[in-house]
C-alpha cells in the first residue's frame, strides 16, 4: 500500500513541527489528484494553508478558494 493511501486511512501523530509543501497560486497541483491534502500557498493574501476537497483548493482559515 502506498504511503498516501496509508495516511488517508489512518492517523498521523506528529510530535514536532510539521512542514508542508509550499506552492505559488499558479503552481498548485490538480486538486482532484490530492483529495484531503494540505499545502501552503505562499503568495495568497495572506499566505495560508489550503486544503483540497477534490475539486478546488480552499484556504484553511475561511474556506475561500485559493485557485
Amino acid at each position: 500500500m502506498a504511503w498516501r493511501e496509508q495516511l488517508q486511512i489512518g492517523e498521523l501523530t506528529v510530535e514536532k513541527p510539521l512542514t508542508v509543501k509550499s506552492y505559488l497560486l499558479a503552481d498548485l497541483p490538480d486538486p482532484a489528484l490530492w483529495l484531503g491534502a494540505v499545502v501552503y500557498v505562499s503568495d495568497a493574501t495572506p499566505p495560508n494553508l489550503a486544503t483540497s476537497d477534490g475539486t478546488i483548493w480552499a484556504a484553511a482559515d475561511d474556506g475561500l478558494v485559493s485557485a
